[in-house]
Parts: structure tokens; C-alpha cells; sequence
């Protein structure tokens, strides 16, 4: 009985040994290296409805290296344990993600971003009025008399060229004395008279040379 007895308390005590390695093997591939490299698989959510936002930016923040989401939202990045991550996207809000000194070797996070809401500045719109100080000047400016000066007290600027002389004109003839009218036109007549002659004379020879060098040329 004895016998038996330590024989079943040997063979659990075996079992329980070939128990325990699987748990401490598992527990060795997951254990952390101090300053090492982590490997991230990640996967980026809308908040509201958990649908994935694809081209949401995956950056470290002390080098900006980082990568962008799929159409599915997911995402892979190896960083240092020190690093922080930042996630970013169109109408979310950003979120950070911190590695801590104990994390594995690889990671699988699931990043849930808000929604940003914009909320626009109260803008007030009124009509293109002048205000009341303005229309009384412009009405004063109306009402203001004209101080322009008469044309007879304007001063007028020197010319730049001196004026001609003007010619005063003679009197009438008719209101010359009639005997030297007389003269004056019989002596003017007789001047014209022989200058028509001895122009007529010239005209005549001019004809006859003309003529004789035609009938020289025959």
C-alpha cells in the first residue's frame, strides 16, 4: 500500500513538471528586451461607428517617419520602445500612443479617434451704408458756395511766345483824296498793261522759235 501510494505521488509530481515547460517556453517569446525594437500592427476606428479610416497617418513624433492606413484602416510600423506615435486624419481628432519600457516584441493596437468638431466664428453681415458723419459731409459740401473768381479778377499766366503786332489797317480808299486815288489807279492800271504787253511779246517769240526748230526737224 505504501508502495503504491509514492508511486501516484511520483507520477503526478512528472506531469505536473511536463505542465509547467509550455507555460515558461510561452512566457520566454513574449518576454520584453529593454531598448529594443517593437513591432506594431495597428488598426485605426472611427469612434461613432467603428468603421475604419483609411489614409489616417501613423508618424513617430521626434522623427516624423511613419506610414499611412489602408483602406481597411490597418497599419504595420516598427519603432523604438522611447517612441510616441501620433495618428492623424481628416475631420478626427489626433490621438497619441505611448510605448512603454515593457512592452513585447510585437503589438497588435486597436486606435479609436473622435470626431473634430468645427465650430465657426459668428459672422455679422450689414449693408454697404455710409454712416451719418459721412452723408453730412458730403451735404455740406454741396451746400458750400463756389469760390471761383470772376473771370475780369483771374490772373493769366504770361505766354510763352510774344504776341505779333497787330496791323493797323489803312483807311478806305474811297476815303482818300480823289485826285491821288485817280493817280493811283491810272498808274497802277498802266504798269499792268505793260507787263502784259512785253509778256505777250515774249510769249510771241517763244511761239516763233518753237515753230522754226519744228520745221528745222522735218
Amino acid at each position: 500500500m505504501i508502495r503504491n501510494t509514492t508511486f501516484l505521488l511520483l507520477y503526478y509530481a512528472l506531469m505536473a513538471g511536463f505542465a509547467l515547460r509550455p507555460a515558461h517556453a510561452q512566457a520566454q517569446t513574449v518576454k520584453s528586451t529593454p531598448g529594443g525594437l517593437v513591432r506594431i500592427r495597428g488598426l485605426v476606428l472611427a469612434a461613432q461607428d467603428h468603421h475604419p479610416i483609411p489614409g489616417a497617418g501613423v508618424f513617430v513624433t521626434a522623427t516624423r517617419q511613419g506610414t499611412v492606413a489602408d483602406v481597411l484602416g490597418s497599419f504595420q510600423l516598427t519603432i523604438q520602445r522611447t517612441d510616441t506615435l501620433v495618428v492623424r486624419a481628416i475631420g478626427f481628432q489626433p490621438r497619441t500612443f505611448t510605448v512603454k519600457p515593457n512592452t513585447p516584441d510585437q503589438i497588435a493596437i486597436e486606435i479609436q479617434l473622435q470626431p473634430d468638431s468645427v465650430q465657426l466664428s459668428q459672422v455679422n453681415i450689414t449693408a454697404d451704408r455710409p454712416d451719418r458723419a459721412e452723408i453730412n459731409r458730403a451735404l455740406r459740401a454741396v451746400r458750400r458756395p463756389s469760390t471761383a473768381l470772376p473771370m475780369a479778377h483771374r490772373s493769366v499766366g504770361k505766354p510763352i511766345f510774344a504776341p505779333r503786332p497787330v496791323e493797323t489797317p489803312g483807311p478806305p480808299e474811297a476815303l482818300m483824296n480823289p485826285v491821288s486815288f485817280l493817280y493811283e489807279q491810272f498808274s497802277r492800271a498802266g504798269r499792268n498793261r505793260r507787263k502784259l504787253a512785253d509778256w505777250e511779246m515774249q510769249r510771241a517769240a517763244e511761239l516763233d522759235e518753237e515753230k522754226r526748230r519744228i520745221l528745222e526737224g522735218r
